[in-house]
């Protein structure tokens, strides 16, 4: 069977098209799972003490 161009376009166009349909199909039929959150920790960084005793903002 020997295809001229537009009746290949037109069954390439047709396969795709039934390639989209069935993606959506399988999209809805599958479960849709839930984003899993992931923690992420954070080092808080450790206060230096002033080796004096004395308020590092006031000065005193």
């Amino acid at each position: 069977m020997k295809l001229s161009l537009p009746s290949a376009s037109l069954l390439l166009a047709r396969f795709g098209q039934s390639l989209q349909s069935l993606q959506e199909l399988l999209k809805r039929c599958a479960p849709q799972q839930a984003p899993l959150l992931v923690p992420i920790p954070i080092r808080a960084d450790r206060r230096k003490r002033a080796l004096v005793g004395r308020h590092p903002y006031r000065g005193d």
